[in-house]
């Protein structure tokens, strides 16, 4: 008798396969399981790994912009002091003041004074942070009107860019005119407010500052 299937009983084969693939299903199970996860592990490899160079290019100061030039200080200006500035032992940045040779810049004298200050920062800060910190210090050694906060605030989160390690900010404060700032060789922009700069750098420099013993190493000339 002829018959498509080797097992002369229908009803014996059907079984047959049936027990075969109750025993095959969770191998099967398992083979599928594995490959998954196999899938899976290289997927979040290949997508972990591109995140990563995403953030190395995005926070390599080399990869976006020229190495630091001269910020916009005077050629003739020189050092006066500087300083450290560490937050619960975290080094923050470091701070140095120029002006020009042989002027004695004082808590009184440095808002009619022409002088500039670089911050080499030692870490990655927002420049939301930056912006929202400063105002707070500004308004600690001014009077700054509900008015005034709200534009400066909005001046230097325009201004002012998320900023990593060995980052060189400066800013270049003109007495009566305002002030300039500069990342690492980079004009960022011009503030034409004299009692916006002179809180800005009263932030270091006034006598209500909150930091005194960072101002003193950078009024004493070196």
């Amino acid at each position: 008798m002829l018959c498509s299937s080797p097992y002369a009983n229908p009803a014996k084969h059907t079984s047959v396969v049936a027990r075969a693939r109750v025993r095959n299903t969770p191998w099967q199970a398992a083979c599928n399981a594995a490959r998954v996860c196999l899938l899976a592990f290289a997927s979040l490899l290949f997508t972990h790994a591109a995140i990563a160079q995403t953030d190395i290019d995005a926070t390599n100061p080399t990869a976006q912009q020229a190495s630091p030039g001269n910020n916009g200080i005077a050629p003739h200006y020189s050092a006066v002091g500087s300083g450290r500035l560490r937050f619960f032992g975290l080094h923050v940045y470091d701070a140095q003041l120029w002006a020009a040779p042989g002027v004695a810049v004082t808590t009184d004298n440095y808002a009619s004074t022409a002088l500039a200050l670089t911050l080499t920062y030692a870490r990655t800060l927002y420049g939301k942070a930056i912006a929202e910190r400063s105002l707070k210090e500004m308004q600690g050694v001014a009077t700054v009107s509900d008015t005034q906060a709200q534009q400066w605030l909005a001046t230097m989160l325009r201004l002012f860019p998320d900023v990593n390690e060995d980052d060189q900010l400066t800013g270049v404060y003109t007495p009566t005119q305002g002030a300039a700032f500069w990342l690492n060789g980079r004009l960022l922009g011009q503030v034409p407010d004299p009692a916006f700069a002179r809180a800005f750098f009263g932030i270091w420099l006034d006598a209500r500052s909150s930091e005194p013993a960072l101002r003193a190493q950078l009024l004493t000339r070196q």
